[in-house]
């Protein structure tokens, strides 16, 4: 078996950093830092602003400071753009995960990706239409999504159970929960053992599962809400051990010609609805439209390209989805429902 990994993983961190750095212009991402306003004519810069992070915003009394001066003469700036002296200063919407004092600038983010096979990167190696293969040098999404992290400044720790990857990239990436063939209350487990393996709680969590719940329920018409209820209790079971993390909430990604197509499809338009419940439960959880935005594994001959047999990636469509996982952890920008969603170029895809 020919190992296409290797040489196209180089090719594809690179591809990534392009395609953020685009995604930023082409949107002119500007996500507000999701500050508390009241009363910010009160505040004094007391202290400078650090290396790294040298333009302090007038908007904001000096106690936010910016990476570049537009960020700051806007007042607004991506989430990993800007560090806050106040710790009331910064603290909501979604940049949760990406706040970070000033007089600390802390870089470091410890990441729990959950999932399935396609967590694992099953088919990462596949050609494509071939069939997916599960091997311990998989990275899937892991790897350009841990890289584009890496590349805005941070230092990204995984966190998990299970260990793949491959050799050449750094040890501390190579951990995860992905579990092939598991469902969503196979998981549901996973979040208490996976804190044993850290002293801490991540900062981060991905979520992409459901595709093999689908696939199991054979009545599809149900299946929407059984896979809703599922989710509700793994997020149950992920914010009682682990309440300050940002969590990113996947919809699942196609599974083409599969007869359990419909439940897919049922599931991701309930998703938005989820995330916004649990968002007014308090917790820090963002939407990751992967299936709207990706078309990965879809009837699109266009993508074809993009997608193993029909469910799995391949190297070319799991770069497809870090990207996707990455632009919304950039934007932080949360719909309420899918009709309220604004068509990015990016939807246009890498094709």
């Amino acid at each position: 078996m020919i190992h296409i990994n290797r040489y196209m993983l180089r090719s594809l961190m690179l591809i990534t950093s392009f395609a953020l750095a685009w995604g930023q212009d082409e949107f002119n991402v500007l996500s507000p830092p999701i500050v508390s306003r009241a009363d910010l004519s009160s505040f004094a810069m007391l202290q400078s602003c650090p290396t790294g992070f040298p333009y302090p915003s007038s908007a904001y009394g000096g106690k936010i400071c910016y990476t570049q001066k537009k960020y700051a003469d806007a007042g607004l700036g991506p989430c990993a753009s800007w560090c806050t002296f106040d710790p009331n200063v910064g603290n909501g919407g979604g940049c949760f995960a990406f706040q970070q004092m000033c007089n600390s600038a802390s870089r470091n983010k410890l990441w729990l990706p959950l999932g399935d096979s396609i967590t694992w990167g099953c088919g990462t190696d596949a050609l494509p239409g071939s069939g997916p293969v599960c091997v311990d040098d998989a990275g899937g999404y892991r790897v350009p999504l841990a890289l584009s992290l890496t590349q805005r400044g941070f230092n990204v720790t995984t966190m998990g159970t299970l260990s793949t990857g491959p050799a050449e990239i750094p040890k501390q990436w190579t951990q995860h929960e992905g579990h092939p063939g598991w469902c969503i209350n196979q998981v549901d487990p996973i979040p208490a053992q996976s804190l044993a393996t850290s002293k801490q709680p991540p900062d981060l969590i991905t979520i992409h599962l459901g595709t093999n719940d689908c696939a199991q329920i054979s009545n599809q018409t149900i299946a929407p809400g059984i896979l809703k209820s599922r989710m509700e209790s793994l997020l149950g079971n992920i914010y009682n051990r682990a309440p300050n993390a940002s969590v990113y909430l996947a919809s699942i990604i196609a599974s083409g010609a599969h007869s359990f197509e419909s439940c897919i499809i049922g599931f991701n338009e309930l998703v938005p609805t989820i995330v916004k419940e649990w968002q007014e439960k308090g917790m820090q959880i963002t939407f990751v439209p992967m299936f709207e935005l990706s078309g990965l594994c879809s009837a699109d001959p266009r993508l074809a390209g993009y997608c193993c047999r029909n469910v799995h990636p391949t190297a070319a469509g799991y770069l497809q989805m870090a990207s996707v996982f990455a632009l919304s952890m950039e934007e932080m920008t949360v719909w309420d429902n899918m009709t309220q969603f604004r068509e990015p170029a990016f939807s246009r895809r890498l094709v």
